[in-house]
């Protein structure tokens, strides 16, 4: 079984070289990752999304029970402080596109931490 906190940092600090992918055992994605740099950070901001929403899960099953449990409020706030932190990149590059991206995911992010609370 793999570990949800493990698979969350491993996304977080090293999720734009692939190795949350390569640690949940989807290798052809990591790789993809590895050689487009998390997919030009698209897709490294949607997979630290994805393992703390719990939607993207190991290829063979699910996290073990108690990392699921332990995640804990830190977790959460720092998924909340890297969605606002592209949001205001974005927008202080003058991304258009990339402001609205960010803005979206920053809002979807919001929306299911707290229906998670409730």
């Amino acid at each position: 079984m793999k570990d949800k906190n493990i698979a969350l940092i491993l996304s977080i600090f090293l999720g734009w070289l692939g190795a949350d992918r390569f640690y949940l055992g989807r290798p052809i994605m990591g790789i993809i990752k590895l050689f487009t740099l998390g997919g030009f950070g698209i897709l490294w901001l949607v997979d630290i999304i994805r393992i703390m929403t719990g939607r993207l899960k190991p290829k063979n099953g699910d996290y073990s029970a108690e990392s699921v449990q332990s995640c804990s409020e830190d977790a959460k706030r720092t998924l909340r402080t890297l969605t606002s932190f592209a949001a205001q990149k974005a927008s202080e590059q003058g991304n258009p596109m990339g402001s609205y991206l960010a803005e979206r995911i920053q809002k979807a992010v919001d929306d299911r931490l707290e229906k998670d609370e409730n």
